[in-house]
């Protein structure tokens, strides 16, 4: 037993109805759920939704990072843009207070 803060605690049980989870417990459960959710397709159709679903999760997945790659450009744009203002503000100051002088 683990002692915490000067109390023993237990180490987690993994089992249902006093029975390991393990790979073969899993499986057969697992393969009546395909079985189920396939309905009546034959092997060779399978390809069909099974490609469908690896393309939505990779549209899913490029969208992801697309948009926030485009969140992280319009905060750059907007920081270039409070840049290049404060220097043409400087800019402009500077060639008035020039045309000033020259007067």
């Amino acid at each position: 037993m683990v002692k915490k803060d000067g109390k023993s605690i237990k180490p987690v049980n993994y089992t249902i109805d006093n029975q390991k989870i393990t790979f073969e417990f899993l499986k057969s459960p697992l393969w009546s759920a395909a079985d189920i959710l396939r309905g009546f397709l034959d092997p060779s159709e399978y390809r069909q939704p099974v490609m469908t679903l690896l393309f939505l999760k990779r549209l899913n997945d490029t969208f992801e990072e697309n948009a926030e790659n485009l969140i992280n450009k319009e905060k750059a744009k907007k920081i270039l843009m409070r840049i290049e203002e404060a220097i043409s503000s400087l800019f402009l100051k500077k060639q008035n207070d020039q045309s000033i002088i020259s007067s």
